[in-house]
């Protein structure tokens, strides 16, 4: 069973991982504070096993023969969305990343998460 999603600033995030499409939770979690001051609790979060880590390498072979049979043109498509939901968000990823990392919040703003999106 999946994991609530948990609140941070405002914003819902899974504590689950991610593979083949669905949420995945794990057994095991670890606690995860903001460095900022390491008083505020951001949540548990699934904690990765050889198992899971079997699963989501499983997952991207078994996608992989689809995914290479695209042309170059359609595997685009795909990623320019992506660099387009980064762009639509970057704020909400940049708070949330300050949070996470104590990164300054203005610099994940204006380069690291951009970055993101045209990398």
């Amino acid at each position: 069973m999946t994991a609530p999603r948990i609140d941070i600033d405002g914003v819902s995030v899974s504590p689950d991982h991610y593979i083949a499409g669905r949420r995945v939770p794990s057994e095991r979690c670890f606690e995860d504070r903001s460095p900022l001051d390491w008083t505020r609790k951001l949540g548990d979060f699934a904690a990765g096993d050889a198992e899971t880590a079997e699963q989501a390498v499983g997952a991207a072979a078994d996608a992989f023969p689809g995914w290479s049979a695209r042309s170059p043109a359609e595997r685009g498509a795909y990623m320019h969305r992506l660099a387009e939901l980064i762009d639509a968000n970057v704020g909400t990823l940049a708070r949330l990343e300050c949070l996470d990392m104590a990164m300054l919040q203005e610099s994940l703003e204006l380069r690291v998460i951009p970055r993101g999106a045209r990398n």
